[in-house]
């Protein structure tokens, strides 16, 4: 009776991967992993930070036009004239300010709206200015 044992196949024919190459390919899928979690977490902050910084210069915006249509006289004074106030934008209450200076030219002034988040009136998120003739 003859036993039949499987031949041991040359290294040059083997047809599987090695641990090393197993390894070194496990790496490379963990790197890049943590790297695209990495951007994605970037990506959502960057997002957050955007949609405050609409919103700070959406209420900038509005300030602004509130101050041209008072100086164009599209609106009575006592509903515009305030200087400084809070505004709730996408969920958020934000403090305002608008500055009104003088320029070199006669009838010509600059109005400028700084915009902050309300528990944060340290540093501004949005500050916009126009010019205007006020006649």
């Amino acid at each position: 009776m003859k036993i039949a044992f499987p031949s041991r196949k040359m290294p040059g024919n083997s047809q599987g991967f090695t641990l090393i190459e197993v390894l070194i390919a496990l790496t490379i899928c963990g790197l890049l992993i943590g790297f695209a979690v990495s951007q994605v977490g970037q990506i959502a902050t960057e997002r957050i930070e955007l949609q405050e910084r609409l919103a700070a210069e959406t209420v900038a915006w509005n300030k602004l036009m509130d101050q041209y249509q008072l100086v164009e006289g599209w609106v009575e004074r006592s509903s515009a004239a305030e200087s400084s106030g809070e505004e709730e934008a996408i969920g958020r209450d934000w403090l305002w300010s608008l500055r009104a200076g003088s320029t070199l030219a006669e009838d010509f002034y600059r109005y400028e709206v700084a915009v902050f988040p309300q528990d944060d009136t340290e540093s501004n998120t949005a500050l916009l200015a126009a010019y205007f003739i006020v006649e």
